[in-house]
């Protein structure tokens, strides 16, 4: 029985647009990946320090983005 194939025409746009979707998860398991380590303790302190935020709150931000971690701690994106 032969398979059936059937191929997809996207435009330009839309293949960046699937792209740029792609690196932007990349990003967000990126950064949900560095709570889960040794570095969790850190970004939560400062988090909880700097800004009142808990552990939950931050993983809930960085996954919505409008938190970022960095170095040093992590900034509060508007």
């Amino acid at each position: 029985m032969p398979i059936r194939t059937e191929h997809l025409a996207l435009t330009a746009e839309e293949g960046n647009a699937i792209r740029e979707q792609n690196r932007n998860r990349g990003r967000e398991i990126s950064a949900l990946g560095a709570l889960t380590t040794s570095a969790s303790r850190h970004v939560e302190s400062i988090g909880t320090i700097e800004h009142g935020l808990s552990a939950e709150e931050i993983k809930k931000g960085v996954a919505e983005g409008t938190i970022q971690i960095r170095a040093f701690g992590i900034d509060i994106l508007e």
